[in-house]
């Protein structure tokens, strides 16, 4: 199963479409926040493509929930804009949330920054920022296989 995880796109859509068009083969799609309208937008497009949709600290009045928890292939998953984690003071909260959950992927947005940390026993992910971040516009792509997590961070 391969995920695409983008967040925080800003009102950059043409950077979601592009990253779309590049990763035909992606199975899910999670949006974590900050252009959720748009990403709606988006993913009336992509009929074929299954999208989660979460709001973000900027997404006001947004009928979308700022975490969801799911399970793929076998891997529970939160995914959250982070905002309520407190993540721009670290991934502490975030990780003990997961660890009470039985999580074994947690990802995340709110801080425009790319990082991939595996701590006891849990994928911790930030896409960084499709609308721009550290290092420009990023995004992740996650393979969940019966092997294992393995994630991608990469560049538009």
């Amino acid at each position: 199963m391969r995920i695409l995880v983008v967040s925080d796109m800003h009102r950059r859509k043409s950077n979601f479409e592009k990253v779309l068009e590049r990763h035909s083969d992606i199975d899910e799609i999670f949006f974590l926040g900050d252009g959720v309208d748009d990403a709606e937008e988006i993913s009336s497009f992509f009929k074929g493509k299954r999208f989660t949709l979460i709001s973000g600290n900027c997404d006001f009045l947004s009928k979308y929930p700022s975490t969801v928890m799911c399970e793929i292939c076998g891997v529970k998953i939160l995914a959250t804009h982070g905002h309520t984690y407190s993540v721009k003071s670290g991934t502490q909260n975030l990780l003990n949330a997961a660890l009470e959950n039985g999580v074994r992927l947690a990802i995340y947005g709110h801080t425009h920054i790319q990082k991939a940390e595996y701590i006891k026993g849990v994928h911790i992910i930030c896409p960084g920022a499709l609308g721009g971040g550290e290092g420009g516009p990023g995004y992740a792509i996650i393979d969940v296989t019966p092997n294992g997590i393995v994630p991608n961070l990469l560049r538009l």
